[in-house]
């Protein structure tokens, strides 16, 4: 089997392109949040190291969404399993988000926007993981090898590389490792330097707000 001359198994349909697109826009989010907080922190030298460390905080979390894009993109078997554990994720967050909107309304009757916004936010993330646990066999790779018909002559067959590969085992354990690490991270940061941290958003929004806007 010629594995030289990989294929997507499928185009990739615009639904999936479009997503790839959203997540790539949440990364220049981050991204643009990261170098907010570096570029003010390093107007105050007292600050710059703390704010440097925020900004790679932030950085990081842009880490997930470029690569569910790069591998929605090229409609990979790892970019599949990356999707569907992050939405698996949402949806056990959604749940939670709903319980907790449930509890606030029963003791607080305008609660009941947080309660519209979890059940929102679950559709979605619902919505995602079941489209693509159901399209599963949209994504991977195939190859060719030359197979002999009934009658001698040489044929084509198109044969799937993939279903649960090494890049595959590779994402799910990264994805997991990464979405562990950066909340333990973040709050030993948060806890070690809160009041520093809250002093560099302060001169952060302090900049801004004293930053004229263009005409």
């Amino acid at each position: 089997m010629n594995y030289a001359e990989l294929k997507p198994a499928v185009d990739r349909p615009g639904c999936v392109t479009a997503y790839a697109v959203l997540l790539w826009l949440a990364a220049a989010v981050y991204i643009c949040g990261a170098l907010t907080v570096g570029v003010f922190s390093l107007s105050d030298t007292n600050m710059a190291a703390i704010g440097l460390i925020l900004a790679l905080i932030v950085a990081a979390f842009a880490v997930i969404p470029i690569l569910m894009g790069i591998g929605l993109w090229k409609m990979t078997m790892w970019g599949w399993w990356l999707v569907v554990i992050s939405n698996g994720l949402g949806v056990m967050g959604g749940l939670l988000n709903l319980l907790g909107g449930m509890l606030l309304l029963t003791e607080d009757p305008t609660a009941i926007a947080t309660l519209c916004g979890a059940v929102i936010g679950l559709a979605i993330n619902g919505y995602i993981l079941y489209w693509f646990i159901t399209n599963r066999v949209l994504f991977g790779s195939y190859t060719t090898q030359n197979v002999v018909g009934l009658e001698g002559e040489i044929i084509k067959e198109r044969v799937r590389t993939t279903g649960f590969d090494t890049a595959s085992a590779i994402a799910i354990v990264g994805m997991v490792a990464v979405l562990c690490l950066i909340p333990i991270f973040t709050i030993a940061i948060l806890t070690l330097l809160g009041p520093q941290i809250g002093n560099v958003f302060s001169r952060i929004t302090a900049g801004l707000e004293a930053t004229p806007l263009p005409r």
